[in-house]
C-alpha cells in the first residue's frame, strides 16, 4: 500500500501541508528536506544576532527582558526545527505505526472512532494556528501603529518601530525597509514552525487516544 495514501486524506491534510512546507514531512526526498532546511534555518536564526547585539548594549532593564524573551524564543524555535529535521527517521517510524494501525482496523465502528479522534486532532491544530496568528500579526502591526500615532516632531528612532529589539550595526541600521522585511519573515517562519510541530503532536496524540478508545 502506498504509505502516503492515508495521509493524503482530509484527516491529515492540515498537518501534511505544514510539514511539507517546513521540510519535516517523512516522505520527502532527502534533496527536498535538505533544500528546505537550508532555506528555513538562516531565515529563522539570523535575527538572534542583532537581538543579542542589542541586549549587550542596552541599559534599559525593561527592554533587556523584552529583548531577551524574543531572542530565547528565536533560539528555541530554531532548535526545534533542527531537532525535527535531524530525527526525521523517527517521525517516519511514527507515521508507519499510524499507517499500520489504520490498516489493522476490522470494523466500521473502529474506523469511525479513529476518524473522530483524528478529525479532533486536526481541529485542535487549526484552532491553535488561529490563536498563534495573533502574535505575528501584532508584531507586524507594531511599526504601522507607531508610525500612525507619532507626531511630526517625534524623535523615535526607526529601529524602535521594528517588531524585535535589534541592533544591526551602523552600516545597516538606516535600512529600515530591509530590516523590517528581515524581522517580518523571521516572525512568519517562527509561527509556521511552532504550528507545524504542535500540529504533528496533536495528530500523534489523538491517534493514540483513538487507538486506546478502540481497545476500550
Amino acid at each position: 500500500m502506498d504509505p502516503n495514501s492515508i495521509f493524503r486524506t482530509r484527516y491529515y491534510s492540515f498537518s501534511r501541508i505544514l510539514m511539507k512546507f517546513v521540510g519535516i514531512w517523512p516522505y520527502h526526498t532527502t534533496t527536498s528536506k535538505v533544500l528546505i532546511f537550508v532555506i528555513l534555518l538562516p531565515l529563522s536564526i539570523t535575527t538572534a544576532y542583532p537581538q543579542g547585539r542589542y541586549l549587550v548594549q542596552t541599559t534599559n532593564i525593561n527592554d533587556l527582558f523584552k529583548g531577551l524573551t524574543s531572542m530565547v524564543l528565536t533560539i528555541i524555535i530554531t532548535y526545534q526545527l533542527v531537532i525535527m529535521t535531524m530525527y526525521h527517521a523517527k517521525i517516519k517510524v511514527c507515521f508507519k505505526r499510524i499507517e499500520d494501525d489504520w490498516l489493522s482496523l476490522k470494523t466500521d465502528i473502529e474506523k469511525t472512532i479513529l476518524q473522530r479522534h483524528t478529525e479532533y486532532g486536526q481541529y485542535l491544530s487549526k484552532v491553535y494556528a488561529a490563536l498563534i496568528t495573533f502574535t505575528p500579526v501584532s508584531y507586524l502591526l507594531k511599526p504601522v501603529i507607531m508610525t500612525l500615532i507619532e507626531s511630526e516632531n517625534s524623535t523615535t528612532p526607526s529601529l524602535a518601530k521594528l517588531p524585535y529589539y535589534v541592533d544591526y550595526g551602523e552600516k545597516w541600521n538606516d535600512q529600515f525597509a530591509l530590516l523590517m522585511l528581515h524581522c517580518s519573515v523571521a516572525i512568519v517562519i517562527h509561527s509556521i514552525i511552532i504550528v507545524t510541530i504542535n500540529s504533528f503532536y496533536y495528530a500523534a496524540i489523538q491517534h493514540a487516544c483513538g487507538m486506546f478508545a478502540i481497545i476500550g
